[in-house]
């Protein structure tokens, strides 16, 4: 049993959770008393999805002679986003929580019934403290590659950048053929990022370099999570972009770019945003590209006067790095 020494009581691990949780603690609050002496920290991802003989999906069963030894059970998902959460990953949260009061501390924005959620937006925590902060958290290779840039007004060369294009996955390779037949944008290959202002050893998801921003206009990326209408995940390959005071049109999960207007971003309201209410997977995605279509089809002039347009817009945004706070969780609500 791997037992978390930095904090007044002793945190027990399920064997195989990441320790690195409690790296996270400035951010947790002080969830570290005596009340909760009974917690066991469970790592949603070490559990990975297998296949039963029916075909079906599932989550490989923990010790539950292990799981009873616990007060209380914390399972946390936020340092690796899923595709998507689906009803037999749900179920089987559940099923934790039918042995032990259960805590889901999630990077999920939408709550799951009849289960005790708490959203952590941990992936803006970790952009906040790249850019604002200087100091590189988990996967973030070089602090010099977060650098939140001034706001240009000069014309721009490209129409869009769109970095997050390693053909791994069917709407990335999808978007990444539709963007080269239609548009001028910077676009990775198959294989390889953009590469960032730094150079690190290995393949890098720390965003661009500057000269990427500042000859472009429009990012359009795929998030993590763009099926399924269980999870909303704002990741670090929105947030990267949204501060850079730039215009984001990303394929996520339905209700995506209403959670973020409910947090505080600004969205011009000349796009119509009506797919990102779709349930259809298939509706939203066609309706998704038409609507990208749209702005990619204007020459660079017309795109850089609606750039110019929506000046307020990507001003607020860019100011969203130093006016929204770290998202601290309150223990006195939620523990």
């Amino acid at each position: 049993m791997i037992i978390a020494k930095n904090m007044n009581r002793p945190v027990r691990l399920y064997p195989g959770s990441d320790p690195n949780v409690f790296l996270c603690a400035p951010w947790l609050g002080d969830i570290y008393n005596t009340t909760n002496s009974g917690e066991m920290w469970i790592d949603y991802h070490l559990f990975n999805r297998i296949e039963t003989p029916t075909g079906a999906k599932t989550k490989q069963s923990p010790n539950f002679d292990l799981i009873n030894q616990a007060d209380r059970l914390v399972v946390f998902d936020f340092y690796h986003g899923e595709a998507s959460v689906e009803n037999w990953e749900i179920d089987w949260i559940k099923e934790l929580a039918a042995h032990r009061p259960l805590l889901w501390l999630t990077t999920n924005t939408k709550p799951v019934p009849n289960v005790h959620t708490v959203k952590f937006d941990y992936y803006w925590n970790r952009t906040k403290i790249a850019y604002l902060d200087h100091q590189c958290f988990h996967k973030q290779r070089s602090i010099k590659n977060y650098q939140q840039y001034p706001i240009h007004t000069s014309v721009r060369s490209h129409k869009f950048l769109s970095y997050y294009s390693r053909n791994t996955e069917h709407h990335r390779a999808t978007l990444r053929q539709h963007l080269q037949a239609n548009a001028q944008g910077f676009i990775g290959s198959e294989t390889h990022y953009l590469e960032p202002n730094c150079q690190v050893p290995t393949a890098s998801p720390d965003p661009p370099a500057r000269k990427y921003f500042d000859q472009s206009y429009i990012s359009c990326l795929v998030e993590t999570q763009c099926l399924n209408c269980n999870s909303i995940l704002i990741s670090e390959k929105t947030y990267d972009q949204l501060i850079q005071g730039r215009p984001v049109l990303n394929f996520a999960t339905p209700g995506f770019y209403q959670q973020l207007a409910a947090d505080g971003w600004q969205l011009p309201s000349d796009v119509d945003w009506s797919w990102d209410t779709m349930i259809d997977d298939s509706q939203r995605w066609t309706h998704y590209l038409a609507e990208l279509d749209k702005l990619l089809s204007l020459n660079l002039d017309r795109l850089h006067q609606w750039f110019l347009d929506n000046m307020s817009c990507w001003q607020h945004n860019h100011e969203m790095l130093r006016t929204k706070p770290y998202d601290i969780i309150d223990t006195s609500c939620y523990w």
